[in-house]
């Protein structure tokens, strides 16, 4: 018998409508727009498991990203919640326990302990 399993992290958008925003960094309008990355086991394709979920939000004016508090990030996920404001977001490199970092040619979120980018290939 031959068992196919997988340990993979996703990726994933929470739907939020939010008005416009000026980002303090880039100075442009942006929105924000939250995600959260999970570890997910799966077994033959479906998945079993969804560990260590982390809240991250893009912005859409500049792409950069930032770490969300879990709690604001829980609420959205169950639509509790249909705002962020500027105190909900924690920079990501004091993000504690995030296990992510940039990657520095394409900006896009690895895991720490990966050598090159999952999007441009880029070593680490």
């Amino acid at each position: 018998m031959i068992f196919l399993a997988s340990y993979t992290t996703e990726e994933k958008d929470i739907p939020l409508d939010q008005d416009l925003v000026i980002h303090d960094s880039c100075g442009q309008y942006g929105r924000y727009q939250p995600f959260y990355m999970a570890n997910t086991l799966r077994l033959f394709f479906i998945p079993l498991g969804r560990f260590n979920k982390r809240f991250f939000v893009r912005m859409t004016c500049c792409g950069e990203i930032y770490g969300l508090k879990e709690e604001v990030g829980l609420a959205l996920l169950r639509g509790k919640k249909s705002s962020i404001r500027p105190q909900d977001l924690v920079d990501i490199n004091n993000y504690a326990g995030s296990g992510l970092k940039k990657c520095p040619s394409c900006g896009i979120l690895v895991e720490s302990a990966d050598f090159y980018c999952k999007n441009c290939g880029q070593r680490l």
